[in-house]
């Protein structure tokens, strides 16, 4: 049976070499521990977009784009819309329909979208790489008529002297009436954006976004917009 005097002995030398090993996974410089370094870096890396190989191209949505563009909608927004509505979509407001385009290196893009020859030699492999949509914004404008204010804050009551009230009530109303020239307001609205996941943080939704103000205020005028 050990003494009391060679258990505390053991106890000390256990702690003095837990400390050591302690010490031992610190890093000197910082004093923070290796495993906390490590689960550090993992975050910032899973943060940051992954690399990309190739480049994106910004352009007008086509047509024979419908499919890919339901696919992005179908992946990254609850509120899904069929084939339809992105066809009418772009033909009652073609300039705002936009996509983002992922070109791969040495993609050949020089039929369009990625498409071969209707006659080419079909190439089975499938290794063969072609552009991807991925991601999208739509836009839309409005016409709303230009509300004017009651009279009473267009001008405030008449100060002229010798004026009785009849001459007063007939002055204003031919004073409203010259100015209320109907007029109307054109006002955008967003109406779906979205892009993949595994594009995100690259600011492509913020381009856009841009993009699309930019068209809406060439193309149609707009004065303001909304979501």
């Amino acid at each position: 049976m050990k003494r009391p005097a060679d258990q505390a002995k053991l106890l000390f030398l256990y702690l003095l070499r837990s400390s050591a090993e302690a010490l031992a996974t610190q890093n000197p410089a910082t004093g923070s521990s290796k495993v906390a370094s490590s689960a550090a870096a993992a975050a910032a890396a899973s943060r940051s977009a992954p690399s990309l190989d190739g480049h994106i191209n910004l352009r007008l949505a086509r047509r024979a784009d419908v499919p890919s563009i339901q696919r992005c909608n179908l992946a990254t927004l609850p509120e899904n819309y069929n084939a339809n509505f992105y066809a009418n979509h772009m033909k009652l407001f073609p300039e705002l329909a936009l996509v983002a385009e992922h070109i791969p290196s040495g993609c050949d893009t020089s039929s369009g979208g990625g498409g071969g020859k209707l006659f080419g030699k079909y190439d089975p492999s499938p290794t063969t790489r072609t552009p991807e949509i991925i991601g999208y914004v739509l836009g839309k404008v409005d016409e709303k008529p230009v509300q004017y204010p009651p009279r009473e804050f267009l001008y405030p009551p008449s100060t002229v002297p010798g004026l009785d009230d009849d001459e007063e009530e007939s002055l204003l109303a031919h004073m409203i009436e010259s100015q209320r020239i109907p007029r109307t307001e054109t006002l955008g609205h967003v109406t779906s954006l979205a892009v993949l996941s595994d594009y995100r943080r690259r600011g492509l939704a913020a381009t856009l976004m841009n993009q699309l103000h930019q068209h809406m205020r060439e193309c149609y005028g707009a004065d303001a917009v909304g979501l």
